[in-house]
């Protein structure tokens, strides 16, 4: 066997072994995906959503992809090396190349898309934390209010039926 024929031997055997660790990145990415738009779609529903459970599985879902993100040796090298192996004649190589390249695709528009989704939640959360936080300030002037006139003033400013005032 020459040299070249070696190289790309090793070539593609690198591509498909990222390519099977590539798609086990996608897959929990798609996981957490799901769970961050399942809080999403909780936290846009009225009253008291307990969204623990799912914060739970993401925490394991988010190490699960840490534990594959850092498993893997020279990502970005590969890569070139794919982009460069898609141009050339071999047809199982370039197959390999073009599936390392379209699961990278894929894991950004992921990530993206999960970026997205947390960015809702906090904007949710904060929204809820800001109500949550003005209700309890009317509670505290209206428990001041009862303490000093007792429970018979009305806490409302009133309103006329007529415009005489």
């Amino acid at each position: 066997m020459t040299g070249f024929s070696s190289s790309k031997d090793n070539l593609l055997a690198s591509l498909k072994s990222y390519t099977v660790h590539l798609a086990a990145q996608n897959e929990a990415l798609q996981q957490l995906s799901s769970t961050t738009s399942e809080m999403r779609s909780a936290l846009g529903k009225e009253g008291t959503p307990d969204i623990s459970v799912a914060l739970n599985r993401r925490e394991q879902q988010i190490a699960r992809y840490v534990e594959l993100c850092s498993s893997s040796s020279a990502d970005e090298a590969l890569v070139e090396e794919a982009l460069a192996a898609t141009e050339m004649p071999n047809d199982e190589l370039n197959s390999a190349a073009k599936s390392v390249i379209a699961l990278r695709e894929d894991m950004l528009s992921l990530t993206q898309e999960i970026v997205m989704c947390q960015n809702d939640c906090e904007t949710l959360l904060r929204t809820r934390l800001e109500s949550t936080s003005e209700e309890i300030q009317k509670s505290a002037r209206r428990r001041k209010l009862d303490a000093v006139y007792g429970p018979a003033i009305s806490h409302e400013s009133p309103s006329f039926m007529d415009k005489q005032q």
